[in-house]
């Protein structure tokens, strides 16, 4: 049985290692495609082309797919779809 000061330090080192987070790819591709989806909306609010509009939200939709992606392979802890998603951008 372990005493009660190895309970608090194991604890200690498991918020630890949560507090560490994503790696800095993921944080950096998902402020990549979300600072990209902004832009596509300024661009697409500005425009008064209807074909050059639906060409960005298309556009638009498809960085949301990847970063949608991103996050669901991240939550699921799935790293060949981490890897697929990295091949497919």
């Amino acid at each position: 049985m372990m005493t009660f000061k190895q309970v608090v330090s194991l604890e200690e080192k498991v918020r630890a290692n949560r507090s560490l987070g994503h790696p800095v790819w993921v944080k950096g591709t998902s402020v990549y495609l979300a600072s990209k989806v902004r832009s596509l909306s300024k661009k697409i609010a500005s425009t008064d082309d209807t074909n050059k509009k639906l060409e960005l939200i298309a556009n638009q939709n498809k960085l949301i797919a990847y970063l949608q992606t991103l996050g669901i392979a991240i939550n699921i802890k799935d790293n060949s779809l981490m890897r697929r998603f990295g091949r497919s951008s």
